[in-house]
């Protein structure tokens, strides 16, 4: 059976309607895609953290579509491609599903091999124009040129001729680059520049929707919930104006910007509450009265004060969790001792320049600072990839190198092996540490929610409860939950269970919890 190029209107119902007759699911498991004529599950499969090699990616995410979930959301820098890999080999295996089935992208980021591409060119003297170099690691762009290149790809990657949604990818990464840079002309001008370079990009998806390429377009922003005078905030009515002047300057008619996408949890309420357009009235106002689908983002991770805040219940912690922390951090404490004490100052001239006086292994000592403040498993992984492993890795290569030759070499091998089952435990011990903060977390935070919400919800998961507020706030079309494994499935399809999810329950408990 060959592939549909698009996501129907016929389609779409119909899968809504067999899945809402068999299993049951009351008014509001389906909304239309604002005035786009598809009709979407009020939760759909979020695609970050997916990738084509691993295969409960693959059947989380076809458990999803079996289940009735009928929107996917990915985008170009997803697992750099693999998501959308995933997603394209997933949908050949089952082409009947296509018809009925809303595929959304994005585009924007430059990294992983977006930024090979980008700094290729640029060594060929042809860079990508408009590019926004924004990190060392993380540009971003949306220049025309590039979306025409990165579209391309997309398709490619998805094994499909056409795509149904595309979104400019967090657009306002040109404002975070401006605020370092603080250039002449003040935030107007900025506003400015930024407005006409989405006129230009909303040409092109003008442009490529007409050849076929893409049904409709639009914004994933993480500001569209900001307050006005914020440097970073976008505003909806700009874009809409912007999209309107880009279609008369391709051909004349209306705009195919019809889907917006932002975060929408209990803590970051803005996008329901902040009234940020004009005549006071909301972004979620704003798009209702303008017909546009909206898809909420990171329903269960919120992001307060720079800190994240993971929604969803957790498993009591071993009651001696606090003793295993400490006797990891002894035993990795007297590795570290022992290495200093043999191995110190033979490899002291080997050294990198920024290990500077200390030792090159004395994890147990900043551990011992860091465990207090480590308030989830998200940041304890986040110290092991980007700071504790390198730095390991770059020390023993200095010992090694230093060692080379010497019979002092294979007693650092030894020492090696016993560090790393040092390592290995402390993460346990750790790891157990951190899962007793976010259970008192968790707990806390279930007990506020379970005050604020209606009587039928209680019984419900803490993720549950969050992902029924986000999908009940009125103007909201589709949650976006993070599905890559199958109790992740099945937390997501039990939010459409029961209790209708066409009221306006979800508003009341945003204000609430505020």
């Amino acid at each position: 059976m060959a592939v549909a190029h698009f996501a129907s209107a016929e389609g779409t119902a119909a899968r809504a309607q067999a899945a809402t007759a068999a299993r049951g699911l009351a008014a509001g498991a389906y909304r239309p895609l604002g005035r786009t004529g598809l009709t979407v599950s009020a939760v759909g499969f979020g695609g970050y953290r997916v990738d084509d090699g691993t295969p409960q990616h693959r059947a989380a995410l076809e458990q999803a579509l079996a289940a009735g979930v009928t929107l996917i959301d990915t985008s170009s820098n997803y697992t750099d491609g693999g998501s959308e890999t995933l997603i394209g080999a997933v949908l050949a295996q089952h082409p009947a599903l296509r018809d009925g089935t809303v595929l959304v992208s994005k585009v924007g980021y430059v990294q992983g091999r977006n930024m090979e591409l980008a700094q290729e060119a640029r060594r060929r003297g042809d860079p990508f124009p408009d590019m926004v170099e924004y990190h060392p690691q993380c540009w971003h762009c949306i220049h025309p040129r590039f979306l025409a290149d990165q579209l391309q790809r997309s398709l490619e990657r998805l094994a499909l001729p056409a795509l149904d949604v595309y979104l400019l990818h967090n657009p306002e990464y040109f404002f975070a680059d401006w605020t370092q840079r603080t250039p002449a002309g003040g935030l107007g001008a900025a506003r400015d520049t930024f407005y006409r370079r989405c006129t230009d990009a909303f040409a092109e998806l003008e442009r490529q929707a007409q050849r076929g390429r893409l049904g409709w377009y639009g914004v994933s922003s993480n500001s569209f919930g900001e307050a006005a005078e914020t440097a970073e905030f976008v505003s909806l009515e700009r874009l809409l104006e912007a999209a309107r002047n880009a279609a008369r300057q391709v051909h004349g008619g209306a705009p195919r910007l019809a889907v917006v996408q932002c975060p929408l949890n209990l803590f970051e309420s803005g996008p329901a509450i902040e009234p940020n357009q004009s005549g006071g009235r909301t972004f979620l106002e704003v798009a209702r009265a303008e017909g546009l689908g909206v898809l909420v983002n990171r329903p269960l991770n919120a992001i307060r004060e720079r800190r994240l805040i993971r929604l969803a219940d957790r498993l009591a912690p071993r009651p001696d969790h606090a003793e295993n922390a400490e006797q990891a951090l002894v035993d990795l404490e007297g590795l570290e001792t022992d290495f200093a004490q043999r191995f110190r100052s033979s490899i002291a001239a080997l050294l990198p320049p920024e290990a500077g006086p200390r030792e090159p292994f004395d994890w147990a000592t900043q551990m011992r600072t860091l465990l207090p403040h480590l308030e989830s498993m998200e940041g304890w992984q986040q110290l092991v990839q980007q700071q504790l492993y390198p730095q390991i890795q770059q020390a023993l290569g200095a010992a090694t190198k230093a060692l080379h030759g010497t019979k002092a070499l294979d007693q650092l091998e030894r020492w090696t092996q016993a560090y790393a089952m040092a390592l290995q435990n402390l993460s346990r011990a750790i790891q157990e540490h951190v899962a007793h903060t976010e259970y008192g977390q968790a707990v806390a935070l279930r007990d506020r929610l379970t005050a604020l919400v209606p009587e039928s919800w209680r019984a419900l998961t803490l993720s549950e409860m969050a992902l029924r507020a986000a999908a009940t706030v009125p103007g909201v079309t589709c949650v976006l939950n993070g599905m890559r494994r199958a109790e992740y499935v099945r937390d997501s399809l039990g939010a459409l269970a029961g209790v209708p999810l066409d009221g306006a329950e979800g508003l009341a408990v945003l204000k609430g919890w505020r």
